[in-house]
């Protein structure tokens, strides 16, 4: 037991780092490179659009985008109430 636990915490991030897997590393890198866009730009279109690339990659990462999307689908398909 005692070798399977260590093990184990040879596989763990260190206490202050976080455990993410490839599709989430992905993502997160994305919202960065769309964050770093920004640094030094002033016009406000090239600035809100790499915004709106950071919030589809946090959307994604959460698993909003997939909700709204499904929310999307069901109530455009079915009608509701009648």
């Amino acid at each position: 037991m005692a070798e399977i636990a260590k093990r184990g915490k040879m596989l763990l991030p260190p206490e202050d780092s976080y455990a993410v897997n490839s599709r989430q590393r992905k993502l997160l890198a994305t919202a960065s490179q769309a964050l770093a866009q920004v640094d030094g730009v002033s016009d406000w279109l090239i600035i809100a659009e790499q915004l709106r690339l950071t919030r589809l990659a946090l959307d994604a990462l959460t698993g909003r985008t997939h909700t709204e999307d499904l929310l999307d689908v069901v109530f455009g398909t079915f009608c509701v109430g009648k």
